[in-house]
C-alpha cells in the first residue's frame, strides 16, 4: 500500500530560510466517521526578504499536516466546519488532493504573486526551491489524477479510513472525486455545493459525499456562500454527521 511513497518523498526542497519543502501527510485517525478532502496544503510561516534589493514575502514553512490542529487553516476548519456539525477532531481524517503546497499566482499590491517571488529568488540566489507555481483550476483537477503516485496515496489513505461521509472543500475536489472537468464543473456550483448527498467510490470505497465551500470564502466573507454553509450546518449537515457516528457505534 505504500508504493506511492517512492514517487512523493518527504521533502521535495528547501525553502527560502532554510526550512524543507515537505509532503503534507493526513492529520486526523483512522478508521474515521468522517473524512475531509480539502485541495492543496497551506503555507504555516512566512517573512520579508531582500531580494536585489526589492523586499518581498517568501514561505518559510509549509504545513506538516493536512489542516493541523492549531494552524490557521486547522482554525478555519474547527471554528468553520466541525464545531457547526458536531464534529471533532477524535472522530475526522482530513487530507489534500495534492500533497505538496503550491505557490499562489494572484497579484498582491506589491504587483507581485508569491509565484512571481519565488522565482525571483531562486533565481538571485540560484537555489531551486522546489516550490511550484499553482495552475490554473482546470490543469490541477486533471494533475491531481495523473500525478504519478497521487491515486494510489489517496487509496491507501482511504483504505485506512473507510469514511461513512465524506465532505470536500471547494469546486476543484468536487470535481475531482466525480470524475469532472473544472469547467463542467464551476458551472454547476450552486447544484453542486451543499446538494444531498451523492453515493460515490471514493477511491475504491462507497461514501456519502457532500461538496462544501472551500475556507478561503470565509476568510473574504462571501456572504452569500457563508449564509448557505451556516444554514447547511445547523440542519443537513448535523444530521449527516450524527447519522454517522451513530452507524459507526453499532
Amino acid at each position: 500500500m505504500d508504493d506511492w511513497k517512492p514517487l512523493m518523498p518527504e521533502v521535495v526542497g528547501t525553502l527560502p530560510g532554510g526550512g524543507v519543502l515537505r509532503r503534507t501527510d493526513p492529520c486526523g485517525p483512522t478508521p474515521a466517521p468522517v473524512a475531509i478532502l480539502g485541495v492543496y496544503p497551506a503555507l504555516t510561516a512566512k517573512r520579508t526578504f531582500s531580494v536585489n534589493g526589492t523586499r518581498m514575502t517568501l514561505p518559510t514553512a509549509v504545513e506538516a499536516r493536512s489542516f493541523d490542529a492549531g494552524s490557521a487553516s486547522g482554525a478555519e476548519i474547527d471554528d468553520n466546519y466541525l464545531a457547526p456539525i458536531g464534529l471533532d477532531r477524535a472522530r475526522v481524517f482530513i487530507t489534500d488532493m495534492m500533497p505538496y503546497y503550491l505557490a499562489n499566482t494572484s497579484t498582491s499590491s506589491s504587483g507581485r504573486s508569491m509565484a512571481d517571488n519565488i522565482r525571483h529568488f531562486e533565481q538571485a540566489s540560484g537555489r531551486t526551491t522546489g516550490v511550484q507555481p499553482r495552475p490554473p483550476s482546470g490543469e490541477l483537477v486533471r494533475l491531481a489524477s495523473t500525478l504519478p503516485g497521487n491515486l494510489d496515496r489517496l487509496s491507501s489513505y482511504f483504505a485506512a479510513c473507510r469514511p461513512r461521509v465524506v465532505l470536500t472543500l471547494g469546486t476543484e475536489p468536487a470535481a475531482f472525486l466525480r470524475g469532472m472537468t473544472f469547467a463542467a464543473a464551476s458551472k454547476q456550483t450552486d447544484a453542486l455545493l451543499y446538494a444531498a448527498p451523492i453515493r460515490l467510490s471514493v477511491f475504491g470505497f462507497e461514501a456519502d459525499v457532500v461538496h462544501l465551500v472551500h475556507p478561503h470564502l470565509f476568510i473574504k466573507k462571501n456572504a452569500k456562500w457563508m449564509t448557505r454553509h451556516g444554514a447547511w450546518c445547523r440542519s443537513a449537515g448535523r444530521a449527516l454527521v450524527a447519522a454517522a457516528l451513530q452507524a459507526k457505534e453499532q
